[in-house]
């Protein structure tokens, strides 16, 4: 099952729709689908805020975030997302120059 992080902007809530659940907390209902195509930052899917269409008001934004594929499945970094290692200088050992190793 592949995972999936991003952010949420909390700002971006409508108010309206958050409901109070009978233990007294919070709740926002959401949807998340997939995207046409990424975007440009990587994103695959989107959240939105959940809303019933006769509540929809025109001109308010109901997309609060996104999602991207998760760097890590089964604790182990995917082939994918995994960067090629930088080559390490041991920050013991001087530069040639005799300068800070940075």
């Amino acid at each position: 099952m592949a995972g999936f992080y991003g952010s949420l902007c909390l700002t971006d809530i409508p108010k309206e729709l958050i409901t109070v659940g009978k233990n007294g907390k919070k709740y926002l209902n959401i949807e998340i689908g997939e995207r046409r195509q990424p975007s440009q930052f990587g994103a695959t899917h989107y959240v939105k805020a959940s809303v019933k269409a006769e509540q929809k008001r025109d001109g308010v934004n109901y997309y609060i975030g996104d999602l991207k594929p998760s760097r890590y499945d089964n604790n182990q970094p995917s082939q994918q997302a995994a960067a090629p290692a930088a080559p390490q200088q041991a920050f013991n050992q001087p530069n040639d120059d005799g300068d800070l190793p940075f």
